[in-house]
């Protein structure tokens, strides 16, 4: 990890940013609502993902059952699931016996912004099986 990074943001200043300690405790609650929201959307999504799934092998069965044309060929986004990277962080910092940990801006994204490099195409696919 870095001790610091030059960030250049919004503004267009460049800011020399050093890792920061951070409760541990903390950094675990907010992980843990992180994880949890990404199930409860990936649920959702692959719920969905299944509805498209099945609206999708009927509308070819019933071409089949009537002896129309029938393209097998369909293709569906399945959301994936990230969960075990949420538990491997947590399940690290759980059994640190640290009180702080030090984040630097990378880790500042994903563990506290829940910005992982997956998380846009996840939300993406996630959206398109829920609509």
């Amino acid at each position: 990890m870095l001790n610091h990074v030059n960030y250049q943001g919004d503004t267009g200043m460049n800011v020399n940013i050093e890792d920061q300690e951070v409760n541990k405790m903390e950094l675990v609650t907010l992980l843990t609502k992180n994880r949890d929201d990404h199930e409860k959307t990936y649920q959702a999504a692959n719920s969905g993902y299944r509805d498209k799934t099945v609206f999708e092998l009927r509308k070819r069965a019933q071409q089949i059952d009537t002896g129309g044309k029938v393209n097998l060929n369909f293709s569906l986004c399945r959301p994936e699931r990230h969960t075990s990277e949420y538990d491997t962080v947590i399940g690290l910092l759980n059994l640190s016996t640290a009180i702080t940990v030090k984040l630097g801006l990378q880790d500042y994204r994903k563990l506290v912004q829940d910005e992982w490099d997956w998380s846009s195409g996840f939300r993406h696919t996630a959206s398109g099986c829920m609509s």
